[in-house]
């Protein structure tokens, strides 16, 4: 969600040794790069922040990791998860204290939808529904309760941005005409519902009879990144960038296997016949054996030391469509090529300034609607800035990376190739 974090105690936890504390700024999700803070690190000796993840198999695996010679008082941590982690663990340790640990469950219902209402408000706990005072904790698929019509003073977000984004809006009051949504409701956007009264009552049982609905609305948008796959099947085409009937994932397949294949560069290519030529040439002319491993074995050393001085180049593809794309029959895309930082997609402007980009997209792809976006990364340094994923909604890596606070910077590090589905908000 494009919103600042305005508060970080959801949950506190305070240790048995020292006054660290670890606050989570939201409840732990699968699919999405989720924040902590940990606290009251000032004035310790080389600390050292670990968070692992454990899975259900019992596999612990590295998740984030700041090590630093010291901390602020306050420490953001970030950790990516997915469905296979079951509970996060993080260690707090210095040169001069004993560690201290905190735990946490990651088991969430996907389909549960948070609804926002003001705190003065009392609501049953209902099954299927969570109820916060935070609108920040609101995302696609939840509801927001409108207690009070919108005055003279234009509201913090409108309530057509509010539906854009996917939430639902439940209100008594007939809203101006500039909030009014358009009449032909898309299907991603939000309900907005009127009532006669906002009484407990009346909320309860609206909520309660369209519980089935409001979940599979929300399990739509968990779908898009959650239920997204990596190794499809190439697709067919009758065109180079024309697809019909076919998944996102086949196209993405055939994308990537016609644009960015995993083969060797010209460059490599000639080096390696020069090897190969040389070595044939050596073992004819040579007749001598311990010449000849000598000969071969210095030009192998000189083949290594020119390849590793020319490495390939960090290469990456991006495939963007909006949601209504994924409904249609037929997918025409258009191909655009970039160079270091110029801004042609929402990931592909902050990625390193030597990576070769490739840009898929309709000719009516909007960023101003949600968009569903796939990639694919191949870089020598195997590692990214982290804000190239904090701006998604939802977020699916082919891998589970660490990620690490380097000299006040976040980095994320993968094996490569990095493969992700993201889904992004409206501009």
């Amino acid at each position: 969600m494009k919103t600042k974090t305005a508060a970080l105690l959801l949950l506190v936890c305070s240790a048995s040794l020292g006054s660290q504390s670890v606050s989570l700024v939201e409840q732990l999700r699968p699919f999405r790069i989720n924040q902590l803070v940990v606290t009251d690190l000032q004035g310790l000796q080389e600390p050292r922040v670990e968070i692992t993840g454990r899975t259900l198999h019992d596999q612990e695996i590295p998740l984030f990791l700041a090590a630093e010679q010291s901390f602020p008082a306050q420490l953001e941590c970030f950790l990516y998860l997915d469905d296979s982690i079951q509970n996060v663990q993080i260690r707090i340790s210095s040169s001069e204290l004993k560690p201290v640990s905190f735990e946490y469950s990651t088991r969430l219902n996907p389909y549960q939808v948070t609804v926002f209402s003001e705190p003065r408000r009392m609501l049953p706990q209902l099954s299927g529904y969570r109820f916060t005072s935070e609108k920040q904790q609101l995302g696609p698929g939840d509801i927001l309760i409108l207690e009070d019509p919108p005055g003279p003073e234009p509201p913090d977000e409108g309530i057509r941005d509010l539906l854009d984004r996917g939430i639902h809006v439940i209100t008594t009051e007939q809203l101006p005409e500039a909030d009014r949504p358009s009449v032909e409701r898309s299907g991603w956007q939000g309900e907005l519902l009127l009532l006669d009264s906002l009484e407990p009552a009346v909320l309860t049982e609206m909520l309660e009879s369209r519980r089935e609905g409001f979940a599979a609305f929300k399990k739509r948008f968990y779908d898009l990144t959650a239920g997204a796959g990596f190794y499809g099947l190439p697709a067919s085409q009758e065109d180079a960038l024309v697809f019909e009937d076919t998944r996102v994932e086949d196209i993405a397949a055939a994308l990537e296997r016609q644009y960015l294949p995993n083969r060797l560069t010209g460059f490599h290519r000639m080096l390696l016949l020069a090897f190969t030529l040389t070595a044939v040439i050596l073992v004819a002319l040579t007749k001598k054996m311990a010449t000849l491993l000598l000969s071969l074995t210095v030009v192998l050393c000189l083949f290594a030391a020119l390849s590793f001085l020319s490495p390939d180049p960090d290469r990456s593809l991006h495939l963007l469509l909006n949601l209504h794309h994924l409904s249609s029959d037929r997918i025409e895309l258009l191909r655009t090529a970039s160079h270091g930082q110029e801004k042609t997609a929402p990931l592909t402007a902050v990625l390193p300034p030597k990576i070769d980009a490739q840009r898929f997209a309709p000719p009516d792809y909007e960023t101003e609607k949600w968009s569903l976006s796939y990639g694919l990364i191949r870089s020598t340094s195997r590692e990214l800035p982290l804000s190239v994923f904090t701006a998604a909604v939802s977020v699916k890596l082919d891998q589970l990376p660490q990620i690490e606070m380097v000299e006040g910077r976040y980095i994320l590090r993968y094996d490569n190739p990095l493969r992700y589905w993201s889904l992004h908000e409206p501009d």
